[in-house]
């Protein structure tokens, strides 16, 4: 029995069909895309309902895995920030040219970061500490990871321990 589907797309009545759905408006950002499109090569509408009816919960399934992610993200923890700042090589020194990861990932932080934001600090990194920056918490810890504000470091027990604070009388840390 053919069914109409809702998120069933054909351009033309003997072209391909495709799936279409709108991408939830929390995950628009993380995904770069308004609507998921793909094209289940088929004319047959049959077996189009059946790959759709699989393509969906899929989708369904991926999406959550971004809202958690996403979640684990913003709020972020100093492992996630080492793992970021792994990601762009920070700390990587280039014989005569310095630490390359570092400047990528300070522009990766300042293209996220608003126009009128941007023209208030006339383009400076100082953006990066405004209150009205587009960080994620994740991105706030690595960026203190940088600066210096927090070390982290593994102690024989394979606890993170942070070094919150560092000066001429002794330091201050603490065990996650």
């Amino acid at each position: 029995m053919l069914v109409r589907m809702k998120h069933l797309y054909q351009k033309t009545p003997t072209g391909v069909i495709y799936f279409r759905k709108r991408v939830p408006t929390d995950l628009i950002e993380l995904t770069g895309k308004k609507v998921y499109m793909v094209s289940l090569r088929t004319h047959d509408m049959l077996k189009a309902q059946a790959k759709a009816r699989a393509l969906a919960s899929e989708l369904e399934v991926e999406w959550a895995k971004l809202r958690t992610t996403e979640e684990a993200f913003q709020t972020g923890s100093f492992k996630d920030a080492q793992a970021l700042l792994d990601r762009y090589d920070v700390g990587t020194l280039v014989d005569g040219i310095g630490d390359l990861g570092q400047d990528r990932f300070i522009d990766f932080l300042m293209d996220k970061q608003p126009q009128s934001l941007l023209k208030e600090h006339e383009g400076s990194y100082s953006t990066l500490d405004d209150s009205g920056a587009n960080l994620t918490g994740t991105e706030n810890k690595a960026l203190q990871v940088m600066d210096g504000t927090v070390s982290l470091s593994e102690n024989n027990w394979g606890q993170v321990q942070i070094k919150l604070w560092s000066g001429k009388y002794g330091c201050y840390s603490r065990f996650l």
